[in-house]
């Protein structure tokens, strides 16, 4: 039997050797960490890599051993440094930039790919490979001028990506809607980093928007939706350039937080308004105006008036809300 030493192997990786004909397995170090110990099927803890032989191992089975010692199989086996088989499972686990033409396959630009096999052709024409998408999906047909091996690895942009993809595929968007959103996505990209604050489901909704175009683009709920997970997902990243609690809000509401959300952004509304208050007011007790701001003061306390009506109001609807709940 001839076996390979190798790297670790996930669970995808062995199923694409698998496919080729070979098998693989994991190897356990010692607790020393410097010397493999056994071969197993999976190992979670003291694994130091895999081996890929090109016949199937039996294992023992029983109750206290379900390993073969890793002594005793190199002895009777036989090691290779490079197979011809294994030559392609060593080069397939690699990434590329994806780019196409082709309408049904767009929403994946941009992407970085996992490169899962390669199916040689006739010629470079016919050749072909099969990915991984960023959403999990995969594609047996993709063309080498599909893809860019040679590029700039840029992990903020692998990682907003991927989830962009993974949230396409959530929310079961159409090509056009994912045309949409990813205009959305640009957009916010360009006004996050210019320090806008959003503060509306309506500055939101804008962004689906072109510049130039004469009509307004009105997202639907799917897609307002993953706009508002992308941007929380993505809000590390433009911190610094005013992801503020009010855009955190406004996301709430969207992603079906409206009660609560809202009743936050009320009390939030009348702790500015009491704030207000004591700023114009004549001394800490707040029961008159100081010389020269009394309209300003009896304005404050009006609005609060009015704030704590809304409050009222919010809280009655969140207890039928959860009344009706208990009665279905």
């Amino acid at each position: 039997m001839n076996y390979l030493i190798t790297s670790y192997k996930n669970k995808e990786q062995k199923e694409i050797i698998e496919k080729r004909g070979l098998y693989c397995y994991d190897l356990r170090l010692n607790e020393e960490g410097n010397k493999f110990i056994s071969i197993e099927k999976e190992v979670e803890y003291d694994r130091g890599g895999s081996i890929i032989t090109d016949e199937k191992l039996k294992f023992p089975n029983t109750q206290f051993t379900d390993f073969i010692d890793f002594e005793e199989f190199i002895s009777k086996n036989n090691l290779v440094e490079e197979m011809k088989q294994l030559s392609n499972i060593e080069q397939e686990i690699k990434k590329a930039l994806f780019n196409t033409k082709i309408a049904s396959e767009m929403k994946h630009n941009g992407e970085v790919v996992d490169i899962l096999d390669f199916k040689k052709g006739k010629d470079t024409f016919d050749d072909r490979y099969v990915v991984r998408f960023n959403d999990d999906t995969i594609s047996n047909n993709i063309m080498a001028v599909e893809l860019e091996f040679e590029f700039i690895r840029d992990s903020v942009q692998e990682d907003t990506r991927r989830k962009l993809s993974m949230l396409m595929k959530k929310y079961e968007l159409s090509d056009k809607e994912i045309e949409e959103l990813q205009t959305a996505v640009a957009n916010y990209d360009y006004e996050a980093n210019e320090g806008v604050v959003f503060t509306s489901i309506k500055s939101i909704e804008m962004l689906f928007t072109e510049e130039n175009e004469q009509t307004p683009i009105n997202p639907s709920e799917a897609q307002l939706k993953a706009m508002a997970e992308y941007i929380d997902y993505t809000k590390d990243y433009y911190m610094l350039y005013g992801y503020e609690e009010y855009t955190k809000k406004v996301i709430n509401s969207i992603l079906d937080k409206n009660d609560i959300s809202r009743l936050e952004f009320l009390n939030e509304i009348k702790d500015m308004i009491n704030h207000n208050i004591m700023c114009y007011s004549e001394n800490n007790l707040g029961e008159k105006g100081k010389k020269g701001y009394e309209n300003e003061f009896s304005r404050e306390n009006k609005k609060l008036v009015l704030i704590n009506e809304m409050i009222k109001e919010e809280k009655q609807k969140e207890k039928v809300k959860i009344k009706n709940k208990e009665v279905r």
